[in-house]
């Protein structure tokens, strides 16, 4: 039996980043590259708090709320740090109007397309129990009708499934 590695394998392409995004990427490439630098030495095991956010002590009657644990995801996440909120607007704005859209001719182009599906599929059913009548008894020409109503059955039912597809589609395109 033949090696099953006949074939050459091909190399992983390097990530390249979009052209919009490129300025981006480095900068989050630079920090990363910042953070790898630092020793953990370095690195302080507790923030300092303000004098301002230092706790009171309390006399023990009031109920004290638990404080929320590290792991507790945020209500609402922040934008990375150094990208203004107006700039990261804009770059979506703009990537929203690069995506392509859905034309309103497409769909009138699949109504008409499961339109005549139906024509034909509804004419070949009628068609095909007209030969299922004119049979006599004839093997060959009984088959042939019930292959011709299947078939009719098989158009009617693709042009109205795209029909209602098209026509009820939902959500932003």
């Amino acid at each position: 039996m033949a090696e099953a590695d006949w074939y050459p394998k091909r190399e992983a392409r390097q990530f390249e980043p979009p052209p919009w995004e490129r300025e981006q990427f480095e900068s989050l490439q630079e920090r990363f590259e910042e953070d790898a630098r630092i020793e953990p030495e370095q690195v302080p095991a507790e923030p300092e708090r303000a004098p301002a956010e230092e706790p009171e002590e309390s006399s023990g009657d009031e109920a004290t709320a638990p404080a929320p644990s590290p792991q507790a995801k945020p209500e609402r996440a922040e934008p990375a740090p150094g990208v203004p909120q107006a700039e990261l607007d804009a770059m979506l704005a703009r990537l929203r109007a690069e995506e392509p859209k859905v034309d309103e001719h497409l769909k009138s182009v699949t109504v008409f397309a499961s339109v005549i599906a139906m024509i034909l599929g509804v004419s070949m059913l009628v068609w095909g129990l007209y030969a299922t009548m004119t049979a006599r008894g004839h093997m060959a020409s009984l088959v042939g009708a019930v292959i011709v109503i299947g078939m009719g059955l098989v158009f009617g039912l693709a042009g109205l499934w795209a029909g209602w597809r098209a026509t009820n589609e939902q959500g932003e395109k």
